[in-house]
């Protein structure tokens, strides 16, 4: 369905927009249904800034100068130089590294051969990465492909494939032991830690040299998943353009950086799905990103479970929420949920009503995304299943977020409770905000010290007429004491209650 962009941002508020535009999106999907998939991976590509390659699973991996495996949450003790090189072209599907150079048995260059690598995560937490050769002198030629394998232990070959232990990088109080299993187009030699593979090349051919390495807690598992297909590249790109045109609503407009926008944050959620299946992580769920966000966080888990929530199958969408309402901290929404831990956030550690120290939660914006997920796909068993714990985590609203008792819920300057609370609407009534800071123990050194910080703000923050701020340390500590625990009303908190 085509569209014109342009007259739809003149002629519709903002809320009409989305709306249209989410039903013109449902409905562009309905329409290509039965059209050939296009090809979104090309789309995507073309763009040489990105390292990470991922795909829906426990496995993802950053590519380039300092490769690196990441195996649910952890960064996995297993490495390879067979992830080393810059990028040429990163795509969904594979991304094109630059190879080291070629050299034959002897450690001596190659004339006459070209290569191409690329590497991607396949199916079941999988890792692969594909070198091209190409002969253009009328002799056979032979190039050795040499790389390393680290952070393994118990390596063993048996029938044409290497057997590992993973050694660190995973959480092992819930996958006591990790396994990784390895193959390759061609014979794979082993000394010294080092690999290697000697692939001839006929002359005027092309040769591929394929390496797979697959990872998982079951070893017989890993063995038949490390074993390679026919075209293992050909199925990582009609996996990935059946996932971003089968599995979601199509979506074509006559702004083309709209379009490969709408792609591309499809491409960045899906790589953030995991499978599920260990300890917290027990259902499908979607990370919030990679790295320090390498976790289920509940910032980002409503605005996802809402993306979610257009997929074809809703297993995605009701994974995330189940992982949340399954493992509340202390009858609260966690706001970090990893396989092995529950993180409240120590941040947000600061006296409750009953003046004993609490970890205030993140905002409960899953309650919206929920009544969205319903909204498309009903499901009355899973919300009487969740019910009691959404009754329970909602519930804070009441025990710690109204303390005067008039209905209107506040949130705190020093919370997260709607976002990342150190904006104007507070420092507009309590100007100590910023020197406070989470801890909530700044204080003027002396008079001078408190004049100082008199100058600073009466000058850079937009106050509440008549407020005065103290220029001595004694008056300012005063004024500081009373409103260290400032607590406000906003429309924000009250439009999520």
């Amino acid at each position: 369905m085509i569209f014109d962009m342009n007259e739809m941002r003149k002629h519709f508020p903002l809320r009409l927009w989305v709306t249209a535009w989410l039903a013109l999106t449902v409905s562009s999907g309905r329409l290509h249904a039965q059209e050939a998939p296009r090809d979104i991976c090309r789309l995507l590509g073309g763009r040489s800034d990105r390292t990470f390659a991922g795909r829906p699973g426990n496995l993802y991996a950053v590519v380039g100068a300092k490769p690196r495996l990441i195996f649910m949450a952890a960064d996995l003790s297993a490495k390879s130089s067979l992830l080393r090189g810059k990028v040429v072209e990163w795509r969904p599907d594979y991304v094109q590294l630059q190879p080291d150079a070629l050299v034959g048995a002897d450690g001596q260059p190659v004339e006459g051969l070209t290569a191409e690598k690329y590497c991607w995560i396949g199916p079941t937490d999988s890792v692969l990465t594909e070198h091209v050769f190409k002969n253009s002198t009328a002799t056979e030629r032979t190039v050795r492909l040499s790389f390393d394998l680290q952070g393994v232990e118990e390596v063993t070959s048996l029938d044409g494939m290497l057997t590992c232990k993973i050694s660190a990088g995973f959480p092992q109080s819930v996958i006591p032991q990790l396994f990784g299993a390895l193959s390759a187009t061609h014979p794979v030699r082993v000394s010294d830690g080092k690999l290697w593979m000697d692939v001839a090349i006929p002359a005027g051919k092309s040769v591929s040299c394929v390496v797979a390495l697959a990872i998982g807690a079951d070893a017989g598992k890993v063995k038949q998943t490390a074993r390679l297909s026919a075209d293992p590249r050909g199925e990582s790109t009609h996996y990935w353009n059946r996932m971003l045109t089968a599995e979601i609503p199509s979506f074509a407009c006559n702004d083309p950086y709209l379009e490969k926008l709408y792609y591309f944050r499809w491409w960045s959620l899906l790589t953030k799905l995991n499978v599920g299946g260990f300890g917290h992580w027990s259902k499908p769920l979607a990370r919030e990103g990679t790295v320090g966000f390498n976790s289920l966080i509940s910032y980002s888990g409503g605005p996802n479970t809402i993306d979610l929530r257009w997929m074809h199958s809703p297993e995605w969408a009701y994974g995330n929420i189940q992982s949340f309402y399954d493992n509340l901290h202390d009858g609260k929404l966690a706001n970090h949920i990893y396989p092995d831990v529950l993180d409240g956030d120590g941040a947000n550690h600061a006296p409750g009503l009953n003046g004993k120290p609490m970890d205030f939660p993140y905002h409960n914006f899953l309650v919206k995304a929920l009544t969205d997920i319903h909204a498309l796909h009903p499901d009355k068993a899973m919300l009487r299943q969740l019910w009691p714990a959404l009754q329970q985590a909602t519930g804070l609203y009441d025990r710690e977020l109204d303390a005067d008792r008039d209905g209107l819920y506040e949130t705190y300057p020093w919370s997260n409770i709607t976002g990342q609370e150190w904006g104007a609407r507070f420092l507009y009534f309590h100007p100590y905000d910023n020197q406070l800071g989470y801890e909530r123990t700044w204080g003027p050194n002396d008079d001078a010290d408190a004049a100082k910080m008199a100058d600073t703000i009466e000058k850079s923050v937009m106050l509440r007429p008549g407020t005065k701020i103290p220029r001595t340390a004694a008056e300012m500590l005063k004024q500081v004491d009373q409103d260290r625990h400032y607590r406000q009303e906003t429309f924000d908190e009250n439009c999520y209650a």
